[in-house]
């Protein structure tokens, strides 16, 4: 316990009281940290896809983001789709012939991806040059450095809309890391004939999953942040794929639960330090 002297001041008047009281950390609603939907990318033309638009994809991430493909994949295939890219969705499907794409990027069909989107796509990078007979597609969206400071431990959530069809090897991975530390796995697609294994490494879990039901859905996965953590790098990651199918995402949130410090006399008083003002 401790004794807090507080003055309140209004107008002419003044009044002082102390108190005893204990200070206990409080938890606010979650606050959002971070939000990508990856509409502020400047598009350009088609390359090598046969659908043309003058302002239809980007190879270049969002402010802050940044695409990593691993030094063994091959480059020799459908530019737009080298590694993670920022289409616009409906001109992705369109160029892709469809094949379920649509249940993402179609409104009508309540798809979640809409306007642009971020696309990792081996199925129609490997339509020139048969590019990934030369080695797997492997790359890795990453995101800025987030600001994870004052937020409870293991309150940090990431959400995120995500269209998943896989075939044969492909698989796909989500890590973060803390302050510069070792990426930690927190979710993973494996792959298994005609469902997909969601693993949970973190909260220890897996769940088999029909592959048609992943075309189109928001995805929930806690990281695990941990006490004193000042900040975060989250990494989507395609691996393991050949001439496969996709996975797309967007609408990106990171949240987290703020700590503050309370006032609580004896259970008859419990505020911020913020209220006690007055005009």
């Amino acid at each position: 316990m401790s004794r807090i002297r507080f003055a309140i001041v209004g107008g002419a008047a003044a009044l002082s009281f102390s108190l005893l009281a204990s200070t206990a950390p409080a938890v606010v609603s979650a606050t959002e940290l971070i939000a990508e939907d990856f509409e502020g990318v400047t598009l350009g033309a088609n390359v090598d896809e046969g659908v043309a638009g003058a302002a239809v994809w980007t190879a270049d991430a969002p402010a802050g983001w940044s695409v990593s493909n691993d030094g063994s994949m091959p480059t020799n295939g459908v530019t737009e789709w080298l590694g993670w890219s920022f289409p616009l969705a409906t001109w992705w499907a369109e160029a892709a012939g469809d094949q379920e794409r649509t249940q993402f990027t179609d409104a009508g069909k309540g798809g979640f991806g809409i306007g642009v989107v971020a696309v990792a796509d081996p199925d129609e990078y490997d339509d020139i040059n048969s590019a990934l007979d030369g080695g797997p597609f492997d790359s890795t969206l990453s995101s800025p450095a987030i600001d994870v400071s004052g937020t409870v431990a293991d309150s940090v959530t990431l959400t995120f809309d995500s269209s998943w069809r896989p075939e044969d090897t492909q698989a796909a991975m989500v890590t973060v890391s803390y302050d510069g530390g070792a990426a930690i796995e927190v979710l993973r697609f494996d792959p298994d004939g005609s469902n997909t294994t969601v693993v949970r490494p973190l909260a220890g879990t897996e769940e088999s999953i029909a592959d048609p039901a992943q075309v189109n859905e928001s995805v929930t996965v806690g990281l695990g942040n941990p006490d004193g953590a000042s900040s975060l790098v989250i990494g989507f990651r395609m691996y393991d794929a050949t001439n496969d199918w996709w996975w797309a995402i967007d609408n990106i949130r990171v949240t987290g639960e703020m700590s503050d410090t309370a006032v609580d006399a004896d259970g008859k008083l419990a505020t911020h330090w913020g209220t006690l003002k007055r005009r």
